[in-house]
Protein backbone atom coordinates (compact mmCIF):
# COMPACT_ATOMS: atom_id res chain seq x y z
CA UNK A 1 0.00 0.00 0.00
CA UNK A 2 1.28 3.40 -1.22
CA UNK A 3 -0.13 6.42 0.82
CA UNK A 4 0.18 9.53 -1.46
CA UNK A 5 0.92 12.67 0.51
CA UNK A 6 -1.02 15.38 -0.56
CA UNK A 7 -0.97 19.11 -0.05
CA UNK A 8 -2.94 20.85 2.79
CA UNK A 9 -6.22 22.09 1.92
CA UNK A 10 -6.83 24.43 5.22
CA UNK A 11 -4.96 26.38 7.38
CA UNK A 12 -6.35 26.86 10.86
CA UNK A 13 -9.45 25.34 9.52
CA UNK A 14 -9.49 27.83 6.46
CA UNK A 15 -8.99 27.02 3.09
CA UNK A 16 -5.36 27.96 1.63
CA UNK A 17 -6.72 29.03 -1.90
CA UNK A 18 -9.24 31.33 0.70
CA UNK A 19 -6.08 32.68 2.37
CA UNK A 20 -4.54 33.37 -1.08
CA UNK A 21 -7.56 34.95 -2.21
CA UNK A 22 -7.86 37.42 0.58
CA UNK A 23 -3.67 38.15 0.33
CA UNK A 24 -4.04 38.67 -3.53
CA UNK A 25 -7.03 41.34 -2.63
CA UNK A 26 -5.45 43.12 0.27
CA UNK A 27 -2.41 43.53 -1.93
CA UNK A 28 -3.76 44.97 -4.74
CA UNK A 29 -6.03 47.63 -2.37
CA UNK A 30 -2.55 48.59 -0.75
CA UNK A 31 -0.89 48.85 -4.42
CA UNK A 32 -3.84 50.94 -5.69
CA UNK A 33 -4.73 53.43 -3.08
CA UNK A 34 -2.15 56.17 -1.67
CA UNK A 35 -0.91 55.78 1.82
CA UNK A 36 -2.18 58.94 2.36
CA UNK A 37 -5.74 58.13 1.77
CA UNK A 38 -4.85 55.05 3.84
CA UNK A 39 -4.92 57.48 6.99
CA UNK A 40 -7.56 59.35 5.65
CA UNK A 41 -9.78 56.31 5.51
CA UNK A 42 -8.62 55.40 8.60
CA UNK A 43 -8.87 58.76 10.61
CA UNK A 44 -11.96 58.15 12.25
CA UNK A 45 -10.72 55.13 14.14
CA UNK A 46 -7.93 56.65 15.51
CA UNK A 47 -7.16 59.05 18.13
CA UNK A 48 -5.99 62.65 17.69
CA UNK A 49 -3.39 62.27 19.73
CA UNK A 50 -2.16 59.39 17.89
CA UNK A 51 -2.28 60.96 14.34
CA UNK A 52 -0.82 64.11 15.25
CA UNK A 53 2.24 62.44 16.18
CA UNK A 54 2.28 60.45 12.75
CA UNK A 55 1.97 63.74 10.61
CA UNK A 56 3.13 66.53 12.73
CA UNK A 57 2.02 70.21 11.30
CA UNK A 58 5.16 72.06 10.01
CA UNK A 59 5.95 74.39 12.23
CA UNK A 60 8.50 77.09 12.89
CA UNK A 61 11.06 76.05 15.42
CA UNK A 62 12.22 78.18 17.54
CA UNK A 63 15.98 77.42 18.73
CA UNK A 64 17.08 78.22 22.56
CA UNK A 65 20.51 78.86 22.13
CA UNK A 66 22.35 79.21 25.71
CA UNK A 67 25.43 81.52 26.32
CA UNK A 68 27.81 78.75 25.89
CA UNK A 69 26.41 77.58 22.54
CA UNK A 70 26.01 81.33 21.58
CA UNK A 71 30.31 81.97 22.72
CA UNK A 72 31.26 79.11 20.72
CA UNK A 73 29.61 79.96 17.52
CA UNK A 74 31.17 83.44 17.85
CA UNK A 75 34.76 81.92 18.47
CA UNK A 76 34.28 79.15 15.57
CA UNK A 77 33.27 82.25 13.12
CA UNK A 78 35.99 84.48 14.23
CA UNK A 79 38.20 80.96 13.73
CA UNK A 80 37.04 81.07 10.22
CA UNK A 81 37.42 84.45 9.46
CA UNK A 82 40.95 84.97 10.61
CA UNK A 83 42.16 81.65 8.36
CA UNK A 84 40.42 83.11 5.46
CA UNK A 85 42.15 86.53 6.27
CA UNK A 86 45.47 84.93 6.03
CA UNK A 87 44.70 82.94 3.21
CA UNK A 88 44.37 85.90 1.02
CA UNK A 89 46.60 88.36 3.17
CA UNK A 90 49.16 89.58 0.76
CA UNK A 91 52.96 88.77 1.26
CA UNK A 92 55.54 90.29 -0.50
CA UNK A 93 58.27 87.90 -1.64
CA UNK A 94 60.71 90.29 0.52
CA UNK A 95 58.48 89.20 3.65
CA UNK A 96 59.47 85.67 4.49
CA UNK A 97 57.69 83.50 7.42
CA UNK A 98 58.33 80.28 9.80
CA UNK A 99 55.73 78.80 10.85
CA UNK A 100 55.50 76.12 13.93
CA UNK A 101 52.30 74.16 13.95
CA UNK A 102 50.97 72.55 16.93
CA UNK A 103 49.15 69.44 16.81
CA UNK A 104 46.35 67.86 19.55
CA UNK A 105 48.32 64.78 19.89
CA UNK A 106 51.03 66.97 21.58
CA UNK A 107 53.37 66.82 18.76
CA UNK A 108 54.64 70.11 16.48
CA UNK A 109 55.35 70.72 12.74
CA UNK A 110 57.74 73.22 11.11
CA UNK A 111 57.48 74.90 7.65
CA UNK A 112 58.45 77.60 5.38
CA UNK A 113 55.78 77.54 3.44
CA UNK A 114 52.11 77.35 4.22
CA UNK A 115 48.85 77.72 2.63
CA UNK A 116 45.96 78.00 5.34
CA UNK A 117 42.21 77.15 4.08
CA UNK A 118 38.85 76.80 6.24
CA UNK A 119 39.26 72.19 6.01
CA UNK A 120 42.34 71.75 6.13
CA UNK A 121 46.26 73.25 5.84
CA UNK A 122 48.73 72.50 3.65
CA UNK A 123 52.70 72.41 4.09
CA UNK A 124 55.07 72.59 0.78
CA UNK A 125 58.36 71.71 1.33
CA UNK A 126 61.08 72.61 -0.32
CA UNK A 127 61.43 69.55 -2.88
CA UNK A 128 57.67 70.05 -3.89
CA UNK A 129 56.25 67.41 -1.77
CA UNK A 130 52.97 68.84 -0.18
CA UNK A 131 51.42 67.89 3.23
CA UNK A 132 47.70 68.37 4.24
CA UNK A 133 46.66 68.70 8.04
CA UNK A 134 43.01 68.35 8.67
CA UNK A 135 42.48 71.08 10.67
CA UNK A 136 40.65 69.94 13.53
CA UNK A 137 43.97 67.92 15.15
CA UNK A 138 45.78 71.22 14.87
CA UNK A 139 45.89 73.38 18.07
CA UNK A 140 47.40 76.40 17.14
CA UNK A 141 49.64 78.17 14.16
CA UNK A 142 52.54 80.47 15.20
CA UNK A 143 53.90 82.70 12.38
CA UNK A 144 57.26 84.11 12.81
CA UNK A 145 58.39 87.39 10.62
CA UNK A 146 61.92 85.81 9.38
CA UNK A 147 64.66 88.96 8.93
CA UNK A 148 64.83 89.56 5.20
CA UNK A 149 67.61 88.06 2.93
CA UNK A 150 69.84 90.91 1.49
CA UNK A 151 71.18 90.28 -2.22
CA UNK A 152 75.18 88.78 -0.92
CA UNK A 153 77.71 91.66 -1.23
CA UNK A 154 75.10 94.26 -0.17
CA UNK A 155 76.52 94.09 3.52
CA UNK A 156 77.53 97.10 5.08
Amino acid sequence: MREEIKPPTSLFGIRVKSIIFCIIIAASILIVIDPLNIRQLLSPFIPSNVNEQVQPEPQDREIIATPEMISKAVSTLLKERSLEHEATDPVSSADRYFYIIELTNGGDLEADNLTIKPGHVTITAATGVETVIPRNTIKNIRKYKLPSQSPPGNNP
